[in-house]
């Protein structure tokens, strides 16, 4: 309804100048024409966005702004649990150099023995009835 009512504007006034004028006017109504659909659009696109994420929060369906955090915060603990894992790593590889180092100076009595009891001597404390 408006771009006809302008377009009826726009002819009424090209018809009733003169022939100078008429590429200046031209050109400055096709100008404003084109901003005011634009303005109009912008105008549209802001009632749309309005009520799209009205929408979006009464169904509480999650947008791109509120899975940004989430995203953030997966990849942090990704990140972290690499490091810890990095760690972990590290750890088992000193430990497993310790044990080599310790069962390395230990001398031959101690290297033989286990740290779990036999069961024999399991029996032998057991209580009797």
């Amino acid at each position: 309804m408006f771009m006809s009512l302008n377009r009826k504007i726009f002819d009424f006034t090209l018809n009733t100048t003169d022939k100078i004028v008429q590429p200046i006017l031209r050109d400055r109504t096709y100008l404003r024409m084109s901003s005011f659909q634009m303005n109009s659009l912008l105008h549209l696109q802001k009632l749309v966005e309005i009520q799209t994420t009205k929408v979006l929060k009464s169904m509480n369906i999650p947008t791109e702004k509120t899975l940004k955090g989430l995203y953030q915060t997966i990849y942090e603990l990704e990140n972290h649990k690499a490091n810890c894992e990095r760690k972990i790593n590290m750890l088992e590889l000193k430990i497993k150099d310790l044990e080599t180092r310790v069962g390395n100076e230990l001398p031959p009595t101690l290297k033989k023995r286990t740290l779990t009891p036999k069961r024999s001597s399991i029996k032998n404390h057991a209580p009797s009835n």
